[in-house]
């Protein structure tokens, strides 16, 4: 004859908590519960275990499986760091829950139920970059040496990434110009060093840092730029004459210089270009070439350029069309030729032709008046011998 007994087990829950309902992926979760739990041991099976669940339901943690019945408590201190948590974005959610497994042997089927469940939001930490002695343009030539620190920025302290991996590459038009890895020193700081020319091209080049092995940080990935541009050319006017007479020679001097780490110098054996235009019309064009003392000296005659004979306002054109290291750069210079001198000489050689030639009348007359009063003296000095003869 078999016997038939009641089903006797039966738990409930006094307390199930957390230390706060928000923690850092890097952080530990403190659960605190308490239950009673009753069954008869001769036909029955129970116990009560916490469950830790993502999302999906899929467990990521449980605990050990307490079948000791009457009242119980206990404490754990759960890494988030060792559940293998998946994120898809800043935060993930995961439920903890205290599980309830009853088995009644005459029954045969085990059966369990949740008595409660706390939901936890999992968040990453947030990480910041900082950059110091950083400059966003360069030009050509020039090097740049520069400091980036990483910290941590969730916290009040933002604290340092100490022995922190960190990749640092260079992009420009979807090509990557350099990569390397670093590692951060106590003060969370790495050292970047760039070559615009070894790492650089012209125009926009990205620079991109990225913390390597880590799932505790949102940003990960820090982007900035450089814009790389040509050196400037500078060029100074020595000598110019802005007004010619007709005839005279055209002469210019000019000075050609660029600054290379605050220091000037010159630009050396370059080839320059001079045009010259009259009315919009090129009337000359010449190629010279700087010295060593980046001085350009121009000497040209006035009929090489000007074939008019009238005053005439020109425009001159220093050229400089520029190379891998330099910007296009030009001078211009206005020109007039001045006419008006030689006929005011014309004038005045007529004014000297005439008052000569006055003057040459008169003392003409002069001396005709002389004459003629010389020899009326001596014809009355002859008649007067001749009467007394």
């Amino acid at each position: 004859m078999m016997t038939n007994f009641a089903k006797a087990s039966n738990c409930s829950l006094n307390l199930l908590k957390t230390d706060k309902d928000i923690y850092y992926i890097n952080e530990n979760i403190r659960i605190n519960a308490s239950w009673d739990l009753n069954y008869n041991s001769d036909i029955e099976y129970a116990y009560v275990q916490i469950q830790i669940f993502d999302i999906f339901d899929i467990i990521l943690w449980n605990s050990s499986k307490y079948d000791k019945t009457g009242t119980y408590e206990d404490n754990w201190t759960i890494i988030i760091e060792n559940l293998n948590l998946e994120f898809s974005n800043y935060s993930n959610l995961i439920f903890i829950k205290l599980f309830y497994y009853y088995f009644q042997e005459d029954i045969g089927i085990p059966q369990g139920e949740f008595l409660e469940t706390i939901e936890i939001t999992i968040i990453k930490r947030e990480a910041s970059c900082e950059l110091i002695g950083f400059r966003d343009h360069m030009r050509i030539g020039e090097n740049l040496s520069f400091n980036v620190r990483f910290f941590d920025s969730s916290s009040d302290n933002s604290s340092n990434l100490i022995n922190q991996e960190i990749l640092f590459k260079i992009i420009s038009n979807n090509s990557l110009l350099y990569q390397k890895n670093f590692t951060a020193n106590q003060t969370g700081m790495i050292e970047i060093f760039i070559s615009s020319i070894s790492h650089l091209r012209f125009g926009r080049n990205i620079l991109i840092f990225k913390i390597l092995n880590t799932k505790i940080y949102n940003n990960t990935e820090f982007m900035y730029e450089i814009l790389l541009e040509k050196k400037l050319l500078f060029i100074d006017v020595i000598e110019f004459k802005e007004i010619l007479n007709r005839k005279e020679n055209l002469e210019i001097k000019l000075l050609f210089y660029y600054f290379s780490n605050n220091t000037i110098e010159p630009l050396n054996d370059t080839n320059i270009i001079m045009k010259i235009f009259c009315n919009n019309n090129l009337t000359f064009m010449n190629e010279y070439k700087t010295d060593k003392n980046g001085i350009l000296s121009i000497n040209v005659t006035q009929e090489s350029f000007n074939s008019e004979k009238k005053s005439e306002d020109l425009i001159i054109k220093i050229i400089f069309n520029g190379n891998y290291f330099f910007e296009n750069k030009s001078v211009s210079l206005n020109l007039k030729i001045n006419s008006s001198v030689n006929s005011k000489r014309g004038i005045y050689s007529q004014l000297s032709v005439y008052s000569l030639s006055i003057i040459l009348v008169i003392i003409s007359i002069i001396i005709s008046l002389i004459f003629k009063n010389i020899k009326k003296n001596r014809e009355n000095i002859l008649t007067e011998i001749t009467f007394r003869y």
